[in-house]
């Protein structure tokens, strides 16, 4: 885990925390984004099933959104409340793509838009999907760099461990947390949607609100340097 440690004490790497942050406003402001707020019986390919009330995709997977009835009992005290809950009984992959550039290991990031986040764009990781998004449940296109995760040809494996989601809004969910390790001179499809930073150009970014996507941190939480 050297190659691990070294970067994270590594503040520059091939481009500068200013680079890296001119490059997701210049991602971000190359791409229009509309969200619209629809009713949820108006959603195409989601309907609510008449037996059980949940929320379901046409497909019968991805995921479905059931009703939870809580009681908590603590010292004697009883709390109790009703909530929604996503059941997505499936493990996803959480994945960051590294190798030695300069000497140095780099890790491969994503500005990746999702629909709920406040600015939109973050710097996410290298592969960041369900598995019935990369089984195309939906019919849109694998995520790039998937196969370096199911395959793991070529590659190290410097983590590989499953975290649980958060329960407050996943029922039983995990996710994999995987980092692989690249040969140096491994050549990889180039795309203007990643780059190469440095573990400690990532942590530094945190400083930034709304910039680091929180399955970056959940990725970070699982390394260890010795």
């Amino acid at each position: 885990m050297d190659d691990l440690y070294t970067s994270a004490t590594h503040l520059d790497g091939i481009h500068s925390i200013m680079d890296i942050l001119e490059w997701l406003k210049s991602r971000s402001s190359l791409n229009q984004y509309s969200v619209e707020i629809v009713a949820l019986d108006e959603m195409a390919g989601w309907e609510f099933d008449t037996c059980s009330g949940n929320l379901v995709h046409s497909t019968g997977r991805f995921f479905r959104i059931e009703g939870l009835d809580v009681e908590v009992r603590i010292n004697n005290s009883i709390r109790r409340w009703q909530q929604p809950i996503i059941n997505q009984p499936e493990v996803g992959i959480l994945g960051f793509i590294t190798k030695r550039i300069d000497g140095i290991l780099h890790l491969l990031v994503q500005a990746k838009m999702e629909p709920g986040n406040i600015n939109f764009t973050q710097v996410s990781p290298t592969v960041q999907a369900t598995h019935s998004n990369y089984t195309q449940v939906h019919g849109g296109r694998s995520p790039e760099f998937i196969e370096y995760f199911l395959e793991q040809k070529n590659c190290r494996i410097l983590v590989d461990q499953l975290q649980s989601e958060q329960g407050t809004c996943y029922l039983n969910k995990r996710n994999r947390n995987v980092v692989v390790q690249l040969p140096d001179d491994f050549p990889l499809p180039h795309s203007e949607d990643f780059l190469w930073v440095t573990l400690g150009q990532l942590q530094s970014l945190m400083q930034f609100s709304n910039l680091v996507h929180m399955d970056c941190r959940s990725i970070i939480g699982s390394l260890t340097y010795q």
